[in-house]
C-alpha cells in the first residue's frame, strides 16, 4: 500500500512545484485584464480605460508593422482569395537599412548576426505589450525570443 502512494509522489512534487512557478507576480500597478484572473475592477470601468488606450495602443502597433514590413497596396494580378480578393504581392518584410536581399544572402548567419542584419520582420511581435502584459515579462519574453532566434549553436 505504502508503495503505491511512493509512485505518484514525484508527480504531484512536481505538480505543485510548478503551481507555486507559474502565480502571476503581485506587482500593484494599474489593473490589468491579463493577470491575475482575480479581477478587482469592474467590467465596465476596464472597458472603458481599454477604450481610452485603444488609440495610443494602435498607433504604436502601426508604427511597429510600418518599421518591419512594407505595407503598401500592391496586388496580384492573376492571385486572389477564395471570394475574389486579390492577394498582395512582393516581399513585405523590411531590411536594414542600406543592405539588399541579395547582399544578405552571400552573408554567413555568424556575419548577419554579428552586424545585427536580421530583418526585424522575421522577429517575433511583441504581442504581450497589447494586452496589458508587464514591461518585466515583455522584456524577459523578447530577450528570450532573441536569443532563440539569433543564437546559432555550434
Amino acid at each position: 500500500m505504502k508503495q503505491r502512494y511512493w509512485k505518484w509522489s514525484p508527480l504531484i512534487v512536481g505538480m505543485l512545484m510548478t503551481a507555486h512557478a507559474v502565480r502571476p507576480e503581485e506587482t500593484g500597478k494599474t489593473p490589468s485584464s491579463y493577470a491575475p484572473v482575480d479581477i478587482h475592477e469592474s467590467f465596465s470601468k476596464i472597458m472603458i480605460r481599454m477604450a481610452a488606450a485603444k488609440p495610443e495602443v494602435m498607433k504604436r502597433h502601426m508604427a511597429l508593422l510600418e518599421q518591419r514590413y512594407d505595407l503598401t497596396d500592391r496586388p496580384a494580378k492573376e492571385a486572389t482569395m477564395s471570394k475574389g480578393k486579390r492577394l498582395q504581392q512582393g516581399v513585405r518584410v523590411k531590411l536594414p537599412s542600406g543592405v539588399t536581399w541579395n547582399e544578405l544572402a552571400r552573408l554567413t548567419p555568424e556575419q548577419i548576426r554579428d552586424r545585427d542584419l536580421f530583418p526585424a520582420g522575421f522577429q517575433p511581435l511583441p504581442q504581450g505589450e497589447f494586452m496589458g502584459c508587464p514591461d518585466s515579462r515583455l522584456e524577459a519574453q523578447s530577450a528570450a525570443d532573441r536569443h532563440r532566434f539569433v543564437s546559432h549553436p555550434g
